[in-house]
């Protein structure tokens, strides 16, 4: 066997570049053929990287990798799972709500993602106040009333 970070075991303790594990950098390289080959042989998708805490399915949120997003939800992945510090815990629904992917929104929220979840800017909602993503902002009142954004437009 190879040793880390070269070693053929996708765990959470084999890592490369700045503890990322292979999954990680999977999801950062928006690869979900090899995501799902790392998932199939026993990755970890909540496994935590760095400081910041960053889970496999952040990476993929903020990369607006909706494939990606629904492979991990898929294999286990923990949709309120957070990152951050300093006491700025976030999730992928924040990352979603950022970019405005209002797709993935559903998506996340479909998945039991969790509305009130705080962050920087607040809950979700406050994410796509702040980044200005008018269909984000419809698409979290309108899951409040369960639809979103195929009945985005009613609003």
């Amino acid at each position: 066997m190879l040793a880390p970070p070269h070693s053929v075991r996708p765990s959470p303790e084999t890592s490369c570049h700045w503890s990322q594990s292979a999954l990680h950098v999977a999801a950062k390289a928006q690869n979900t053929e090899i995501a799902l080959l790392l998932l199939e042989t026993g990755a970890n998708p909540a496994a935590k990287w760095g400081q910041m805490k960053y889970q496999p399915l952040h990476l993929a949120a903020a990369n607006r990798d909706l494939g990606m997003v629904k492979l991990l939800l898929d294999h286990g992945a923990p949709v309120d799972g957070v990152f951050g510090c300093d006491g700025a815990s976030e999730t992928a629904l924040h990352c979603a709500c950022s970019t405005g992917h209002v797709e993935m929104i559903d998506l996340l929220i479909e998945h039991g993602a969790d509305l009130e979840a705080q962050g920087h800017y607040g809950t979700a909602l406050g994410f796509a106040v702040h980044h200005r993503k008018l269909d984000a902002v419809r698409c979290i009142l309108g899951s409040r009333s369960s639809f979103c954004y195929a009945d985005s437009a009613l609003f």
